[in-house]
């Protein structure tokens, strides 16, 4: 995948966005793409090198990624955070290994997923 930045948005962006740590290895397929359309995932995975993507817009995934990183440090040492899980039963998802990362699960068993957005796709989803 290429990165472009048509809005000219400072290189320092442009480097947090093209260094993603994000690593599902281990697993065949996390549950994001799990539920994402599979004609868009085959597509995505045979044309990787022909994708261009502007980095304005990743930026809210680039926040959400700073939220994450607020969150796992504020966590008390009884929650747990940003783990990822693996499930493989050969019966069940046909030898593929699946994978998940929740954000955090607290003592009480409250499991939070936190989500950044726009006010705008906010408004959309509402009015929708």
């Amino acid at each position: 995948m290429e990165f472009t930045n048509v809005s000219n948005l400072p290189k320092v962006i442009e480097r947090a966005v093209a260094n993603d740590p994000y690593d599902s290895s281990g697993s065949d397929i996390s549950t994001t793409r799990l539920i994402a359309p599979p004609r868009i995932r085959v597509l995505e995975k045979n044309n990787f090198d022909l994708i261009k993507e502007d980095v304005s817009d990743r930026i809210f995934s680039l926040l959400g990624q700073s939220v994450h990183h607020i969150i796992e440090r504020a966590k008390q040492k009884t929650d747990i955070a940003e783990r990822r899980l693996f499930y493989k039963d050969d019966a069940i998802t046909n030898g593929w290994t699946l994978s998940g990362a929740f954000d955090l699960l607290t003592r009480q068993g409250n499991l939070i997923d936190f989500k950044v957005t726009s006010a705008w796709s906010a408004l959309d989803a509402l009015s929708t």
